[in-house]
C-alpha cells in the first residue's frame, strides 16, 4: 500500500541551478590569504608603534586561519591572550617571529597586562610555607 502522506521535493525554478547551499560562506584560498597578509600587516603595525593597550586588542584581529599557520588552537591562543600570564616564552616568540616583531615588544607588553591587575598580582604573590606543605602530608 502506498503511503499516504505528502511530500514535498525541492526544486529550483530553473531546471539545471543547483540550489542555494546553507551556512557559512567558504573563503576561497585567494581570500584567505589575502585576509592573512593584511590583518598581519595591520598586528605588526601595532605591535611596532606601540598603539595596543592590552594583548587581547591583537587577539580579536587574529582569524582562525592565522592562528592555525601560527601552530596554535584559535580558541585557545585568544583565551590565553586575554589572560596572558598563561601565555609561555614560546608562544610569545612564536607569536614575534610569525608577526616579524621583537619579541620583547610582546613581552613587555605581556608584563605590562599582568602589572595592571591588581588581583592577579595578589594570586601570584602569595605563596606556601614549607609548614603549610607539610602539615597536609
Amino acid at each position: 500500500m502506498a503511503n499516504s502522506k505528502n511530500t514535498k521535493l525541492k526544486v529550483s525554478k530553473a531546471e539545471n541551478v543547483p540550489a542555494k547551499k546553507k551556512g557559512r560562506k567558504q573563503k576561497t584560498l585567494e581570500e584567505s590569504i589575502v585576509e592573512i597578509e593584511s590583518k598581519k600587516a595591520l598586528i605588526k603595525s601595532i605591535i611596532d608603534n606601540g598603539t595596543w593597550a592590552k594583548l587581547r586588542d591583537i587577539a580579536t584581529l587574529i582569524p582562525k586561519t592565522m592562528a592555525e599557520e601560527m601552530g596554535f588552537n584559535h580558541t585557545r591562543l585568544v583565551s590565553k591572550m586575554r589572560i596572558p600570564v598563561n601565555l609561555s616564552a614560546k608562544d610569545v616568540i612564536r607569536m614575534a617571529y610569525y608577526f616579524e616583531v621583537d619579541p620583547q615588544l610582546i613581552f613587555n607588553q605581556l608584563l605590562k597586562d599582568v602589572n595592571s591587575n591588581k588581583e592577579l598580582i595578589n594570586k601570584l604573590s602569595k605563596f606556601k610555607s614549607i609548614k603549610e606543605i607539610r602539615a597536609k602530608k
